[in-house]
């Protein structure tokens, strides 16, 4: 090796997943050579060595499936290896909010979340023409004075080489899919959900309509959110209609063709529970469900006399209640009768996590949760509900981990809190950011 030769280390990062590019190619070509490009490929951990580079200014970038799926193209940079010593760059995959703003362009913090993947033919892994693929989710819609529940939707863009990008949609929160095109079995279930930094990934294999079976297989487990298998129940495919049983927690698919299949856990007592799998017949497949540990339990309720305010607020809980987007509490519940504040029922929410005694935070990046005591605006938010309510005073608790899909009268341009005269010296206070999360706390005692 020459004297002037330089090692060239360095490692490439996966800023969307968190982590180290595993199996990104690694290019460095010089500025000023017609020679081919010298290519190292990354480990585990990311890192790539190149030995043996004349001194001289070098342009570097990677390749990896993870930038096609993205839609983006590969990052380069220039470098110079000089004389004194060998060089250690650092490559990455820009961050997801960069990715979303590029991709998606602005859109608004409570539908910030990006689909991006690859939709082909089952069997030659091609493009297929005429190929659709919508997400869709239920919202809530003012109309004459009531809101009803409605369908928002998004439909993807497709690419020539069969990728697809779906933009503005919520995180964290259970999305439907469906993909078809004509020749080809639908995939429909709900088997999105995006993480909170806001961008999925979901390759679809979509197989031919004339195909009902196969030589491919699926082996899976099916256990509650405790951990403990569940030991009997179903697994459905519809789109093949096959039903296999589930024993002591595992469940066995044969004879499946090739391709994406939405495997759906029939348990008794529990909602079902869908999965996206891919089936094929080189290997088998394996699949993990996980159902709830069980249906909320309610204790009876007798209600006799008029119809007052009460019944008239239980009535609209229980109506919201029935789109199971949130956590609805009402008398009776465990957390309720265990808990010493408001707070503390909170543990018990899906999408929510208690910090302190008064703090509370939802999809862990949310910290601005607005919370209502009988429709009034609680000005600090569970640091002032302790003063409007006590868990036994309680009629029901409401919740949404994602204001996107709360009550549309709570979405708006909502009013400030009650907080007495302005305590701003220099006039109004700057406007305060938008809820991402949403509380509702019913109460029997009235004001």
């Amino acid at each position: 090796m020459p004297l002037s030769a330089r090692t060239l280390r360095g490692v490439v990062f996966d800023s969307v997943a968190g982590k180290p590019l595993d199996g990104a190619i690694v290019q460095v070509a010089a500025t000023n050579s017609p020679d081919a490009p010298r290519t190292a490929t990354t480990d585990a951990q990311g890192q790539f060595r190149l030995a043996g580079l004349p001194v001289g200014r070098y342009v570097i970038g990677f390749y990896h499936d993870a930038l096609t799926m993205l839609g983006l193209d590969a990052p380069t940079r220039v470098i110079e290896l000089g004389a004194a010593s060998d060089v250690t760059v650092e490559l990455a995959i820009p961050s997801s909010e960069a990715i979303r703003a590029l991709r998606c362009g602005a859109s608004d913090p409570n539908a910030a979340g990006m689909l991006v993947g690859f939709a082909r033919d089952a069997e030659r892994r091609s493009a297929i023409a005429g190929l659709r693929v919508a997400v869709h989710w239920r919202a809530f819609a003012l109309d004459s004075g009531d809101y009803r529940v409605v369908t928002d939707r998004r439909v993807a863009t497709i690419e020539p080489d069969g990728s697809y990008l779906v933009c503005h949609l919520p995180t964290e929160v259970p999305l439907d899919l469906q993909a078809g095109a004509v020749g080809h079995r639908v995939v429909e279930g709900t088997v999105v959900n995006l993480p909170a930094m806001g961008i999925g990934t979901l390759d679809l294999y979509l197989a031919d309509s004339a195909l009902s079976a196969g030589n491919a297989m699926v082996r899976g487990t099916v256990r509650r959110e405790s951990g403990k298998a569940v030991s009997s129940g179903r697994v459905v495919i519809k789109a093949l209609n096959r039903e296999v049983p589930i024993q002591e927690g595992a469940f066995v698919a044969a004879g499946l063709p090739a391709g994406s299949w939405v495997a759906e856990a029939r348990v008794m007592g529990v909602e079902p529970q869908d999965v996206l799998v891919t089936a094929s017949e080189s290997e088998v497949a394996t699949a993990a469900i996980t159902v709830s540990n069980g249906p909320q339990q309610l204790d009876a309720v007798t209600v006799m006399g008029k119809r007052d305010r009460d019944l008239q607020v239980l009535d609209e809980v229980l109506r919201r209640s029935r789109l199971g987007m949130g956590t609805t509490f009402l008398p009776g519940h465990p957390a309720l009768r265990s808990a010493l504040t408001i707070a503390d029922v909170m543990r018990e929410a899906r999408g929510f996590r208690q910090v302190t005694r008064d703090s509370v935070t939802a999809r862990d990046s949310c910290r601005n949760v607005w919370v209502y005591v009988n429709d009034v605006r609680m000005p600090d938010g569970f640091k002032s509900v302790d003063m409007a309510a006590t868990p036994r005073e309680v009629l029901a608790i409401e919740t949404w981990p994602s204001i996107l899909l709360a009550p549309i009268q709570y979405r708006r341009s909502a009013p400030p809190p009650f907080a007495g005269p302005p305590r701003h010296r220099y006039g109004a206070p700057p406007p305060e950011p938008p809820p991402c999360a949403l509380v509702l706390v019913w109460t029997r005692r009235h004001f």
